[in-house]
């Protein structure tokens, strides 16, 4: 009912529960035109998802102590620099995953099915964008730091964002279906992506071609493993509280509390044509994931992640509250 309301045209579910795979569940269609139906290997892009792989592989180059958290980016990157001298002078690795250098993330550039943006300008545009808050002052969302620690990781390493993923996370992990991009001549289960209009149509975008920051493809079998370590790019939360806080949903309706009392780690993911969520509860071995292959009318996989997050830990307060927009 929730991806019918919101108009998305797939989305796969994913539920561990004390280390245990407990719902595997497929909804809709990865083509719309090809009736294709979902599967557990169907393969999707999961935007902002990605941010805790980024984090992963540089605190591994950190463990190996190719890398810290602490030094200016500049000394990785001596073309970094800011309209705010201070952000020039000080920006480090941990600042730019902690989205905290107060300044502007000019999304309008590269937040399009088809973006403006590419690699090669992420240093100009953050170089011109204004600031907006003190230097770590305040958490302001910036995709463009996440861009800027992949572009450092190249430089330490010799080596591309795919290769690292590849070498550091999917191959050590056995996630022989994730990776940078993936195309129907390459795999057969590759879910074409779709915006939805206000009369709940779903319109078929061309395939996606952002900044690595921003889109990573894997299946959702795949995405459900057990949280093993703590990095940037997860939102922390202690229970009792709201989550979603980084989807489209807080934008239609205030967003339900969960009355129980555990921690949680989650993120969301939002493109054009994409909408994901995967939340983490550690003291029980649980993770929910959910991913889907359109913008809708509200944000599905968090409505639908929330719901399952109800049944698993028994809560009894109704979480819905969100309308579809119109």
């Amino acid at each position: 009912m929730i991806a019918s309301i919101s108009g998305v045209p797939g989305l796969s579910v994913g539920v561990v529960h004390e280390g245990e795979v407990v719902l595997r569940h497929n909804y809709g269609h990865s083509d719309v035109s090809g009736q294709k139906p979902t599967t557990d290997n169907t393969i999707y892009p999961i935007a902002s998802l990605s941010k805790s792989f980024t984090s992963f592989i540089y605190g591994s180059l950190v463990h190996e102590g190719l890398a810290d958290w602490s030094s200016p980016i500049r000394e990785i990157l001596p073309a970094f620099h800011s309209t705010s001298a201070e952000v020039t002078n000080w920006t480090t690795p941990l600042d730019l995953l902690s989205h905290r250098t107060g300044i502007a993330g000019g999304e309008s550039l590269y937040w399009h099915a088809q973006p403006l943006l590419d690699d090669s300008g992420i240093l100009p545009m953050f170089g011109s964008q204004p600031t907006i808050h003190p230097f770590r002052t305040e958490w302001s969302y910036n995709n463009l730091g996440y861009a800027i620690v992949d572009l450092a990781m190249g430089a330490l390493t010799g080596k591309s964002y795919s290769s690292l993923l590849e070498s550091r996370i999917a191959r050590p992990f056995g996630l022989s279906r994730t990776g940078l991009s993936f195309n129907d001549s390459q795999c057969c289960d590759v879910a074409k992506t779709y915006l939805v209009t206000e009369d709940g149509t779903a319109h078929l975008l061309k395939v996606l071609a952002v900044i690595t920051s921003g889109k990573t493809f894997m299946k959702d079998s795949e995405m459900s493993i057990s949280e093993r370590s703590y990095g940037l790019g997860w939102i922390r939360t202690q229970l009792p509280g709201t989550l979603g806080a980084m989807g489209l949903n807080p934008w239609l309706s205030q967003m339900p509390l969960i009355n129980t009392p555990r921690l949680a780690l989650y993120h969301q993911g939002n493109l054009p044509g994409v909408t994901s969520a995967v939340n983490l509860f550690p003291e029980t071995r649980s993770d929910v994931v959910v991913l889907s292959n359109g913008y809708g009318l509200c944000d599905a996989p968090d409505w639908v992640a929330q719901f399952i997050i109800e049944e698993l830990f028994e809560i009894e307060m109704p979480l819905m509250r969100a309308k579809p927009y119109a």
